[in-house]
């Protein structure tokens, strides 16, 4: 959540907070909103441009795809609202469709986190706790093949002479390896030294910040709020007339 407030140092000017103070209190309302409105705008554009407020590119994922970065954070450009009253108004993260309040998720990448994770707690640990007989997947096989894990030619081909052991082909391993056969598979490995699998990890969310506007960009929203508010500042919705 993101305030703005109409005594704020280091942005208005002494005669603007003056000027502020004097006004009615639904016409102070209005340039509080107007002033968050203008924030709003600034913090959605912080994400489609992937950078924080003060114009620093985010950290980039670790994870790319096919060598392009999918753009992160764009679910809270429609989560993004404002709310004011005559002393304040806040620029905040409604809640959206995520298990957990979007200002809760909002706030873990505004500030950044770092968690340990155990394999038991993640998606893929606990599917594979289910199941013995579900089936080797693509990530497994992978790291199975460039260790050199070998099976019995005669499980691949028929015709194979007798005691003789290959390394399977990716695609064979995810038709014919079960998860019983895999786990068994990595943990005679372990004993061998030859793979050291992570029961536990660090996980690290560098901050990207994207709520909020650069001083020079504040200063802007209250220069334009200040210069259109006394003009239709106690007009409704309502009162519109509508073609």
């Amino acid at each position: 959540m993101i305030e703005v407030q109409w005594d704020q140092k280091g942005v208005l000017r002494t005669g603007e907070i003056l000027k502020t103070l004097a006004m009615p209190a639904k016409k102070r309302e209005r340039l509080l909103r107007r002033v968050a409105k203008e924030v709003q705008k600034i913090s959605k554009r912080n994400i489609t441009k992937q950078q924080s407020p003060d114009g620093k590119a985010w950290k980039a994922r670790k994870n790319k795809r096919k060598g392009k970065s999918k753009k992160m954070l764009t679910g809270f450009k429609k989560l993004i609202y404002v709310e004011a009253n005559k002393d304040a108004a806040t620029i905040s993260v409604g809640k959206g469709s995520y298990g957990i309040h979007g200002a809760y998720v909002a706030n873990f990448h505004q500030q950044g986190h770092k968690r340990r994770a155990h394999k038991n707690n993640t998606p893929s640990g606990r599917k594979n706790q289910l199941s013995d007989t579900a089936m080797c997947t693509r990530g497994q096989a992978k790291a199975l093949r460039d260790i050199g894990y070998e099976v019995y030619a005669r499980r691949i081909n028929p015709k194979a002479k007798r005691g003789s052991k290959r390394v399977p082909t990716i695609k064979w391993m995810t038709q014919n390896l079960t998860q019983y056969e895999v786990r068994g598979a990595f943990k005679q490995l372990r004993k061998l030294g030859l793979v050291r699998i992570k029961s536990t990890w660090e996980i690290v969310v560098p901050p990207r910040k994207f709520l909020g506007a650069s001083r020079t960009n504040l200063r802007k929203a209250w220069t334009r709020a200040f210069q259109g508010i006394d003009y239709g500042w106690n007009v409704q919705p309502k009162h519109l007339k509508r073609g």
